[in-house]
């Protein structure tokens, strides 16, 4: 299953890096992860944040629940991409963002957009 290559020292958590992507051992790609897992939690954390920043809303972007969440490793840093269950004011939304995560452990959200009705639906 997933192993953990890397630990991120300074939060505390492990990172979540695929060992089977590096080496090799699986095909790459995007592999489902633990919405729960604390890495996954700070990527829809920055998200969130991101998100606001660039939002023109009066209301504040909340993260409601993380619904899926999948990890591919690439070169030198990883990939996330989570759907989130967001409110903004007395309005709800799912929101798919893809997260990147530097081996310095900072992220960046790459791009986020309103996720699809029938994506939404499948867990």
């Amino acid at each position: 299953m997933l192993q953990v290559l890397m630990s991120d020292i300074s939060g505390g958590h492990a990172s979540l890096v695929l060992m089977s992507d590096i080496s090799g051992g699986h095909e790459p790609g995007w592999r489902e992860v633990p919405v729960e897992d604390p890495v996954v939690k700070d990527a829809a954390g920055h998200a969130v944040k991101s998100i606001q920043e660039r939002s023109y809303s009066l209301f504040p972007y909340e993260l409601l629940e993380i619904v899926r969440a999948k990890a591919q490793v690439v070169e030198d840093f990883a990939k996330f991409d989570i759907l989130m269950k967001l409110k903004r004011g007395s309005k709800e939304e799912k929101i798919k963002a893809e997260v990147h995560k530097n081996l310095e452990g900072a992220f960046v959200l790459n791009h986020h957009q309103p996720a699809e009705h029938d994506e939404s639906s499948s867990q």
